[in-house]
């Protein structure tokens, strides 16, 4: 498969039609048409049309449409699930064994994400020495101070973090110096990464505020 990068806009979509294409499988529905796409995904039929251009073009693949019938389910799932490599298992270590991290550990599949958790890491005595339970299983919980050397030995790809907010930049810091490519940032702050390094800053209170601003207030109410 190719490696040429397509638009982050565009890469956001694809889980949401893996997503669909699962669906639709589960309810016995073969073909869907780029307008019912649309419909159940909030698109355009311009859109869904124009996104699998780019994946054929970038790719090489399509959803295989066929005019009067629409894609197939089938087709679909398998190509989104190409396009995301999810059969490339990345491995995963995980920096802040906290409250959020506990929740999305015993309730996260990463594996269907192509992610392996293989390591945590905190600062906290009662923690160290530990296991931290995920649906695939329990790894183990080292101190940080070992992290850098973790990585220089280990090599894993990717990391998640859960640590305080103060903390995140020198622990990214560490982690691309040590070769980690890919750091998924849950600190509800924004950090940077060298340029070969790739970085989702993800933050659940903008989510929130966003949904809160569209929302009439508890004043308003009758």
């Amino acid at each position: 498969m190719a490696r040429t990068k397509m638009p982050i806009p565009t890469l956001r979509r694809i889980p949401r039609y893996l997503r669909l294409s699962e669906e639709l499988l589960r309810a016995g529905i073969v073909h869907v048409s780029s307008a019912e796409l649309a419909e159940r995904l909030g698109f355009t039929p311009s859109q869904v049309r124009q996104d699998f251009s780019a994946l054929k073009e970038i790719y090489g693949i399509s959803a295989d449409g066929q005019q009067g019938y629409g894609y197939r389910a089938d087709s679909l799932r398998t190509n989104m699930e190409r396009i995301l490599r999810l059969s490339e298992e990345k491995s995963c270590i995980w920096i802040g064994v906290g409250n959020l991290a506990l929740a999305l550990a015993h309730n996260f599949d990463f594996k269907r994400c192509g992610v392996r958790p293989e390591a945590a890491f905190d600062i906290l005595p009662e923690k160290v020495g530990t296991t931290l339970r995920t649906l695939s299983g329990e790894i183990p919980i080292y101190h940080v101070d070992s992290l850098e050397r973790y990585c220089t030995e280990r090599c894993p790809r990717m990391a998640i973090l859960t640590c305080p907010p103060a903390a995140a930049q020198n622990v990214a810091d560490i982690l691309t110096h040590a070769g980690v490519t890919g750091i998924w940032n849950l600190t509800n702050v924004d950090i940077r990464v060298p340029e070969e390094a790739e970085l989702e800053n993800v933050h659940l209170s903008d989510s929130l505020m966003t949904l809160a601003c569209r929302v009439r207030p508890d004043a308003d109410c009758p």
